[in-house]
């Protein structure tokens, strides 16, 4: 149980750092009004997820651990809803809840077509 909770740590903070740096790099690329930092990580972790649970679909021993300290440990860390909920609350008081609910809508679309593209393909190919 020790070491499964050491590897849940030792993923959910790299999660956290992947995320430091793919949100700094992002808004560094494109410097908008909103975090479109946020975007690309939660797409990126929705694409890993989909990668991950479908390689694990996949295999005849599927391991557990594996999938609770990547899909939980570093995608957990790496994809926050609060963040998302907190940054829409933002740009609603800037720019009004049209320009709020388009952000929720594209992480949910954008991140909902990379998790389903992935997933097939490692289930297709993987």
């Amino acid at each position: 149980m020790f070491l499964k909770l050491f590897w849940l740590l030792f993923a959910g903070g790299a999660g956290t750092l992947a995320r430091f740096g793919t949100v700094a790099l992002a808004q560094r690329l494109w410097p908008l009004h909103w975090s479109v930092g946020t975007v690309v990580a939660n797409v990126l972790g929705c694409l890993l997820a989909g990668l991950v649970f479908g390689w694990l679909q996949k295999q005849e021993i599927a391991h557990e651990d594996v999938r609770l300290v990547v899909l939980v440990g570093f995608c957990g860390a790496y994809t926050t809803f609060s963040a998302l909920v907190l940054e829409a609350g933002q740009l609603q008081q800037v720019s009004g809840w049209l320009s709020a609910l388009g952000l929720v809508a594209l992480h949910l679309v954008l991140g909902g077509l990379a998790l389903a593209v992935a997933w097939s393909a490692m289930v297709r190919w993987g």
